[in-house]
């Protein structure tokens, strides 16, 4: 469980501060190239998480160059969702202060991101003989992010998730698996809100981002893998089509994914005209496609995200057209419209994640 945390938050941070209790064995853990990890003692045992946050802060307040935000998350969150970390920490970053999610109304401190200039207030507030994060939270200026803008960037609340009893931990990897990627900072940057904040684009045309355009001009394929050799170019020109649609150009995609013919090609094609709207045309795209490997893990997602709406559910089964005919009833504003965008956005993550695997070969 440590090593999946270790993964996410990597992805985002620098430097990673892990505190142990005395004795504890932990496995040997390795982060991304250019991330430090220390692992301290706990000076506080029986302190609670509270006692573990002032240790971690600590640390990382005596760093050679500290950051203004910590990012807080438990080991026992395996499914800690990266895109999630970024977006948490770039809320951090405009509002100034601490950050905390709020699920089924109970707050979840210990997946949450706060100022380090907090510390001399938390270190105050232990010293009073409180030890609860969930009661700090009530004596320190916070930010609530409620589940709609969570399922933006972590559509099945999966970061929430933890990991309490053996049978939690012996469903854990088939759990894992429906997790929706993240990709790199400069993908998830286009995926965002000029100014950092999460977005979901629109059911329908949506307006185009003109803040991304230049970048999504600059976007070669031979970026996508980081520089290593593109593998698939037809896979890596999928992956372009992609990101110009997900900020609302639709005709600069179409002049890619028409030229594409592929089972992938034709899904970003069929996107684009159902997005038009031109659910005639989107059908007739979709047929093309046939069966897509992320049909399976989508109808898982789209069952999480649809539960309480009027979709008409199939956890074992993902329909286009029944998505094409449903979608287009939906109330602008509605609760069933904002469940309709995050399957879209959960799709188009799924379909993005396979082409760009295919395109760097892996």
């Amino acid at each position: 469980m440590l090593e999946w945390v270790v993964d996410a938050v990597s992805e985002v941070v620098p430097h990673l501060v892990i505190v142990k209790a005395e004795g504890q064995v932990l496995p040997a853990l390795a982060a991304r190239s250019g991330v430090t990890i220390d692992v301290v003692v706990d000076t506080q045992p029986g302190g609670g998480p509270l006692a573990a946050v002032i240790d971690g802060m600590t640390v990382v307040a005596q760093s050679e160059n500290p950051p203004r935000h910590c990012f807080l998350a438990s080991c026992d969150a395996p499914r800690l969702v990266v895109g999630l970390v970024r977006h948490l920490l770039a809320v951090a970053q405009q509002t100034g202060g601490w950050v905390v999610p709020r699920v089924a109304e109970h707050p979840q401190p210990l997946v949450s991101a706060l100022p380090l200039s907090l510390l001399p207030a938390i270190n105050h507030y232990r010293a009073s003989g409180r030890r609860d994060l969930r009661g700090l939270a009530e004596v320190l200026a916070v930010h609530w992010v409620d589940e709609e803008a969570l399922r933006h960037t972590d559509p099945t609340l999966a970061s929430f998730r933890d990991i309490d009893t053996p049978a939690d931990l012996a469903t854990i990897q088939s759990m894992h698996d429906d997790t929706l990627p993240s990709f790199s900072p400069s993908v998830e940057a286009l995926l965002a809100n000029p100014d950092g904040s999460a977005r979901l684009p629109e059911l329908g045309p949506g307006r185009p981002v003109e803040a991304h355009r230049q970048a999504l001009r600059s976007l070669s394929v031979d970026a996508l893998c980081d520089g290593r050799a593109i593998c698939d170019r037809a896979a890596a020109q999928c992956c372009l089509a992609g990101l110009w649609l997900w900020n609302d150009f639709l005709d600069e995609s179409h002049q890619i994914s028409q030229g594409i013919d592929t089972s992938d090609g034709s899904y970003w094609h069929g996107i684009m005209h159902r997005r038009e709207p031109d659910p005639g045309n989107a059908k007739y795209w979709f047929q093309r496609v046939g069966a897509h490997p992320v049909f399976a893990p989508l109808a898982a997602v789209a069952a999480h995200l649809g539960a309480g709406s009027s979709f008409p559910l199939d956890a074992h089964a993902w329909h286009p057209a029944a998505f094409i005919d449903w979608s287009r009833r939906l109330a602008p504003g509605s609760t069933d419209m904002q469940a309709a965008r995050m399957m879209a956005a959960a799709e188009w993550r799924l379909l993005f994640g396979h082409c760009l695997r295919q395109a760097c070969g892996e």
